[in-house]
């Protein structure tokens, strides 16, 4: 900006002033109205143009502002620091540090709280406070003070304030809403901050807070954090949970959540808020539980560093706090996992019989077949990675210990499955494959995991449509199984758990296997898709509907490690496509008898209009030999007519289909030339 050594202080801050007024008056505001009438005018694919100069306007008035006091305070005179937010020194450097906060940090600061204060927030008002936190967001001194000056609760208040006013306001003012969303989610992250390594409970700590502005303040802070989380914030509609918003900043937040205040918040959590004699908050459960998630960071090697950086105490005590987190997060030892869902899984159980909803005693059901299958004894034993009531119910049990086994195998079930009472069969199809892989090579370990971490899509009777015999099933009443989208939001959860598993194993080199049967088959393709594809050796896709790719090749594996099994009369890997299906003509008829109706009617009846033998209902057939697949042989299975579903269910079993569940081990193991091979279609 120049040198102001000869300007006159008192004309830097007037133009500095005239630069920064928000209203017409002020460059700064001239131009952000000039703005806001041209978006209004649909004029928005211009002013990105405009925005650099916005900033410039911003960054100048701080400059004169910054000049001017330093004029008035002489090259060796600078105002007193605040004390509480910086650390002081002696030398020259510390001086400089509390100057930089005192002029320009405090400068942002004072200017942010200025504009919250107002009754009402404006789109200009809200792009302001963007541009303020965003300039020292992830700084403690310039956090530390704006949430000490605007007040805890308020400062949570205010972004149901944001988030309220701009819900009827421009594309731009939503951006910017959720830009400040973040930097208030930093900046309530940095003000709990705890300097290097004092924590909570030792002397060290103690004594920082005994002895200096900077802990004592914290204490307050940290106070203030925990009697803000009991309040109601705001008013009708907007009412919410301080806890509430304060998690949904922290989620936002681009920072790590200081270990030392994470713990005494979790402390303060697992019991009830006593707020006065009068009133006591009980914490809805996924309060402990959101937090520590957060906590524990967004990718599994974050989450095993986070972990491992506890300590021993520390992790009993969040398995005993915060269960149902600790026990699905992935990155998260497999042991400590099991350990918390066996304390969760009773919790849920009480929870759900207190329930008199059909959805709740379905998922009853499956949560008591679970806790069944953990009362038996099994070679492998049992681990329990993953257990929960959200949407269909779910599940992630292990036969083995994937941390300490050589081969991990993590199987995605299909089409029908969700927690109920049969979901025994699906947990045990995970037993025949671990057991079969012992008998196969028992100087090696291997854990086989059954993955239920997404809604498969629910057809027939259990979906609520019409039995046999009163209209069956048409194809309108059956959209759910034959799109994707239960595939697509499922791949990535699936993806992180498959990483998680390689991240918390204490092999070298673990062998994994993916395994996808049914419509899990595209659930696993789809994860195959994500940024990174899955961690994984081998792929075995079973009784397939199709993959949405046109290759093994696409799965990111090699096509020579991708497995295919594919009973001849198995259904679901005879689905015509869906420009088949729309031309069966009398073969769809002969569907409206049968579930899933015109789609397998179009099958049964002839293959009526099949002109394209490689396509099914989701892309290439992964059986097919333009493919390019490693077919193996599995049994035929009895006839479509009279036994239409049935050969979809047998891969697994060695009592029903031996060679199949022998040719799963083999991949399994690591064995995958060992397969029998079968002739592609």
């Amino acid at each position: 900006m120049g040198d102001y050594r000869s300007a006159d202080p008192d004309k830097l801050e007037e133009l500095a002033d005239k630069l920064w007024t928000s209203g017409d008056g002020g460059a700064y505001g001239s131009l952000a109205n000039f703005m806001d009438r041209a978006r209004a005018l649909d004029a928005s694919g211009e002013l990105s143009r405009l925005q650099p100069l916005l900033e410039w306007l911003r960054d100048a008035a701080q400059q004169m502002r910054e000049g001017a006091r330093i004029l008035r305070g002489g090259e060796e005179e600078y105002r007193e620091p605040i004390p509480g937010y910086v650390d002081s020194d002696d030398d020259d450097s510390g001086v400089q540090a509390e100057w930089n906060f005192e002029v320009s940090n405090q400068f942002h600061a004072d200017q942010f709280l200025d504009i919250a204060n107002q009754e009402e927030l404006s789109e200009q008002d809200i792009s302001q406070l963007q541009g303020l936190a965003s300039v020292a967001d992830e700084q403690s001194d310039f956090a530390s003070y704006l949430v000490d000056e605007i007040g805890m609760e308020a400062f949570l208040d205010l972004w149901q304030r944001v988030d309220h006013a701009s819900a009827d306001m421009s594309e731009t003012a939503q951006d910017d809403a959720e830009a400040l969303r973040t930097s208030m989610g930093n900046i309530l992250n940095a003000a709990m901050w705890v300097p290097g390594d004092l924590e909570p409970g030792t002397d060290a700590y103690q004594n920082w807070v005994d002895t200096t502005v900077q802990g004592q303040r914290y204490e307050e802070r940290l106070d203030a954090f925990n009697l803000a989380g009991a309040q109601q914030l705001g008013t009708g509609q907007d009412s919410s949970l301080g806890y509430d918003v304060a998690l949904d900043l922290l989620e936002r937040s681009e920072l790590p959540i200081d270990a030392e205040f994470f713990m005494q918040t979790m402390t303060h959590l697992s019991a009830p808020y006593q707020g006065s004699a009068d009133t006591c908050v009980v914490w809805p459960r996924d309060v402990p539980e959101r937090l520590a998630t957060i906590a524990a960071g967004s990718s599994p090697q974050e989450t095993l560093e986070w972990w491992n950086d506890l300590t021993a105490e520390n992790q009993d005590a969040l398995v005993a706090m915060a269960p149902g987190a600790i026990g699905n997060i992935d990155g998260v030892p497999s042991a400590v996992r099991d350990e918390a869902n066996r304390l969760y899984l009773p919790m849920l159980i009480e929870e759900l019989e207190g329930r008199d909803d059909a959805d709740s005693q379905r998922k009853l059901e499956g949560l008591l077949a679970v806790q069944e299958q953990m009362a038996e004894e099994t070679d492998p034993p049992m681990f329990l990675l993953g257990i929960g009531d959200e949407g269909n119910g779910r599940a992630i049990v292990s036969f083995g210990n994937p941390d300490t086994a050589d081969n991990v195998s993590a199987y995605v079930p299909g089409l029908n499955t969700r927690l109920d009472a049969g979901f025994s069969d699906t947990m045990d199809r995970a037993l025949q494959t671990a057991e079969t892989a012992r008998d196969l090579d028992s100087l090696a370990d291997t854990a086989s995991i059954v993955w239920l971490g997404y809604d498969a899509p629910i057809v027939g009777d259990s979906a609520g449509m019409s039995p046999l015999g009163t209209g069956g099933w048409g194809l309108p009443e059956n959209l759910d199984v034959m799109s994707d989208e239960h595939a697509r939001e499922g791949a990535p959860a699936y993806q992180k758990f498959l990483e998680g598993i390689n991240v918390t194993s204490l092999q070298d080199d673990p062998h994994v296997t993916a395994i996808g049967h049914s419509y899990g088959s595209l659930t696993l393709a789809m994860a195959t898709q994500e940024a990174g594809g899955v961690n994984a050796d081998d792929i075995i896709i079973l009784g397939s509907p199709g993959l949405g790719v046109d290759s093994a090749e696409d799965l990111g594996v090699g096509a020579e490690h991708v497995y295919v099994g594919a009973a001849d009369n198995d259904v679901v890997t005879r689905l015509p496509s869906p420009e088949e299906a729309a031309l069966g003509g009398a073969g769809a008829l002969l569907g409206l008898t049968q579930p899933l109706g015109p789609i397998f009617g179009a099958d049964v009846g002839g293959q009526i209009a099949d002109w394209n033998d490689n396509e099914i209902w989701f892309g290439r057939d992964p059986a097919s030999e333009s493919f390019g697949a490693q077919r193996f042989l599995v049994d035929d299975g009895p006839p479509i007519v009279g036994g239409w579903f049935e050969a979809h269910s047998n891969y697994f079993n060695p009592q029903i289909d031996g060679e199949s569940a022998l040719n799963i081990a083999r991949v399994v193991t690591g064995n995958g030339e060992a397969i029998t091979p079968e002739e592609p279609r």
